[in-house]
């Protein structure tokens, strides 16, 4: 009973992670990007300042010459239209410890924002405006609305940019970008940029210059996708649109929209994800309306917007909102606000996967290296799991003395089921065995495993964080010995800790009381094998906790066998 416990354990814990491994690696489509637009380099710039230059950058087609038909208008309003027509393409940067960010007066939106301790791939600086921005023109900032002609207009007119005193403590620079529309709207949109944080504060003003009341409603957006990875979507993780409404988290999958979606009630936030960076868009307080458009199945933009709203002549109505680009950092989600942090998602065992991160960035406080901090963690697991392992192998020990009777009384009531499992019932009670005893400790380090799997997938601390030698990355599987010099041959680049890991497995197990008839105990057998397969593309991270704890366990075994002889 107690083996077959322990297989079906082991293999539906097998069954889950290879159709996670598989479906990710195999089914899922490959993501592809559209073609990248040449990109002017301007991260040379070390000094947090704001700068003002003329931009030839390739990105942009060449501004269409068309006329506007300013019969009937006010003067003064033709007057300011006629000065926009000198304009020219001009891009602000900012450049914080934190991020580069280029502020494009064409629509006065967000051409390129640029991470400075975060890498992609390649190990270059991460881009979160992704190429699919760029190719569709639909760049951070947009305004959506469903007037096409007038969206059109405000998005791609070349705004009025200037830098403007940057007033509070915590704010780097102030950006202002200004437009007056033939229909008589004048928009600003200034952005205040903070010291600190991923964080930058938004207020977009309409102004009525015409003669007549105005109805106006729009959604401020980002997309369509974010950086270069999150092409699809994964098994693993939330890659698509993400609300935080009426205090719920809302994941929409971006394969599952028709067209556009909308979601009304009190939107927090509405924010674009992938497994370790997101890009949210904060709206005013109260209730607000949360837009999700998709490009293809791929790549989504997502928008917020207040209700509609009336501007009568001469006036000027404000929205403030909130932007943050960045990592999805605990600490610096929890201090922005909005409950930003909500977007981390440990799944159903966020209630270990918690303080499993609490522990770790405990640890590393002091070690600085979370492979270190992971081989802590598990000795600190296996101390604290330590009397109820001693109680298991007690209790396989006590099976083992009982098999031959055990045994006798199968042969003897071998047509008689019922009265067999009564029979045996029985000795176990005379003989005080518990026959699942030896399964508890397993059947705890199963939610244990599930966290931290979760824990190394979607924590941004362990992203590209190194160990020693050839473990350069705890969240990614093992390069192999030769792996970091592109060796060509497989034995070359072969993953040592899930080999090893495997090995112990075995080891364990031969040194483990059989309680099993021979047939499952051969079964049994096949076990390290199959976990070694499984284990072939796991985080190095889990591999690591899941190796040193068969090595403190077969310690652990070595002693009470020792003990008991």
């Amino acid at each position: 009973m107690e083996k077959r416990l322990i297989l079906v354990i082991i293999i539906s814990v097998g069954i889950l992670v290879v159709y996670q491994e598989l479906v990710g690696k195999y089914f899922m489509p490959k993501k592809t990007q559209p073609p990248a637009l040449t990109e002017t380099a301007n991260s040379d710039k070390e000094d947090p300042s704001v700068v003002l230059q003329n931009s030839t950058d390739a990105d942009y087609e060449p501004m269409k010459k068309t006329e506007v038909d300013l019969a009937g208008l006010d003067e003064g309003l033709k007057e300011q239209i006629t000065a926009q027509k000198d304009y020219y393409l001009q891009n602000i940067e900012v450049t914080t410890p934190l991020y580069h960010a280029t502020i494009t007066n064409k629509g006065g939106r967000i051409k390129s924002w640029v991470l400075q301790k975060h890498q992609d791939e390649h190990r270059s600086p991460l881009e979160l405006v992704s190429p699919k921005s760029n190719y569709k023109q639909h760049y951070p900032l947009n305004l959506i609305l469903d007037d096409k002609k007038l969206m059109d207009r405000l998005n791609n007119s070349l705004y009025k940019i200037e830098r403007i005193p940057a007033i509070g403590e915590n704010v780097l620079d102030k950006i202002r970008c200004s437009y007056v529309d033939q229909s008589g709207i004048k928009i600003t949109k200034e952005l205040a940029f903070q010291k600190e944080n991923y964080y930058v504060d938004i207020d977009i003003k309409i102004e009525n210059l015409s003669e007549t009341p105005l109805q106006f409603k729009y959604y401020l957006g980002w997309g369509y996708g974010l950086g270069p990875d999150t092409g699809y979507e994964n098994t693993y993780s939330h890659t698509g649109a993400t609300i935080l409404l009426d205090g719920k988290l809302v994941q929409e999958k971006t394969s599952n929209i028709e067209g556009k979606l909308i979601k009304k009630g009190n939107v927090a936030w509405v924010a674009l994800q992938n497994t370790y960076f997101a890009a949210f868009i904060v709206p005013q307080k109260g209730n607000a309306e949360a837009l999700i458009t998709k490009a293809d199945d791929k790549h989504a933009a997502v928008g917020v917007s207040a209700l509609s709203f009336e501007v009568t002549p001469g006036a000027g109505v404000s929205q403030r909102f909130g932007l943050y680009a960045g990592p999805q950092d605990m600490d610096k989600l929890t201090a922005a606000g909005s409950e930003l942090e909500k977007i981390i998602d440990y799944g159903w065992f966020s209630f270990l996967a918690k303080p499993i991160m609490d522990i770790l960035r405990f640890f590393h406080k002091y070690s600085g290296n979370y492979g270190i901090d992971i081989i802590i963690l598990t000795i600190a697991i296996k101390l604290l799991l330590w009397p109820l392992t001693n109680a298991s192998f007690k209790s396989m020990k006590d099976m083992q003395k009982v098999q031959p009777k055990i045994s006798g009384l199968r042969k003897k009531y071998k047509d008689d089921p019922q009265r067999l499992n009564k029979e045996i019932m029985e000795l176990y009670k005379k003989h005080k065995v518990n026959p699942v005893g030896g399964c508890l400790p397993m059947v705890l380090q199963i939610p244990i495993f599930f966290a931290l799997y979760k824990a190394l997938l979607i924590s941004i601390e362990l992203r590209h964080a190194p160990f020693m030698l050839w473990i350069q990355d705890l969240a990614a599987p093992e390069v192999g010995w030769f792996g970091l010099w592109n060796a060509p041959s497989i034995w070359l680049t072969m993953r040592t800790l899930p080999i090893l890991m495997g090995i112990t497995m075995f080891i364990q197990q031969k040194m483990t009381p059989s309680t099993g008839d021979p047939k499952q105990a051969k079964i049994m057998l096949m076990m390290p094998a199959v976990m070694t397969v499984i284990f072939y593309n796991m985080p190095a991270g889990l591999v690591i906790y899941f190796l040193l704890n068969n090595l403190l366990t077969i310690g652990q075994q070595h002693m009470i066998n020792k003990k008991d002889d």
